[in-house]
């Protein structure tokens, strides 16, 4: 019975060069979102564009692949240090680009106590509603 992890189904290593494509990728999403709703607030006030854009925020939260398996490897090797370096680097490259989307949740949080009443008691957002209440 095999007890050790295979991490190369993630990446070959801390160099794999799709290590750093995909923390890339993670900032360009980011990017995106913040392109596509920083300044158009249709979000704001109607439903479905309410939930559109709440279904891509979620999107831009789960756990990224980049540090899975930074996170498992540094679990395998406790004690290495360019694992805890490069660790490091990823998230601050990721916080970073989490930054871009801070508005979203504070404009949310800015709507008319009234509005958001009517938002959380709205069956179609029902899938949302403890992220809302918690901006709210």
């Amino acid at each position: 019975m095999k007890t050790e992890w295979d991490l190369n189904k993630y990446y070959k290593g801390l160099e794999d060069e799709r290590l750093e494509k995909d923390v890339r990728a993670i900032e360009r999403a980011y990017a995106a979102f913040e392109k596509k709703y920083k300044n158009d607030t249709r979000y704001l006030v109607g439903r479905a564009p309410l939930i559109r854009a709440l279904e891509d925020y979620e999107k831009l939260y789960v756990l990224p692949k980049p540090l899975s398996f930074l996170f498992l490897s540094k679990t395998i090797d406790t004690n290495n240090k360019k694992i805890d370096a490069k660790i490091a680097q990823v998230q601050q490259r990721i916080v970073r680009a989490a930054n871009r989307v801070v508005f979203f949740r504070l404009t949310l949080g800015e709507l008319p106590l009234e509005r958001q009443s009517k938002l959380l008691s709205d069956p179609r957002l029902s899938e949302f509603h403890y992220f809302l209440k918690n901006v709210f």
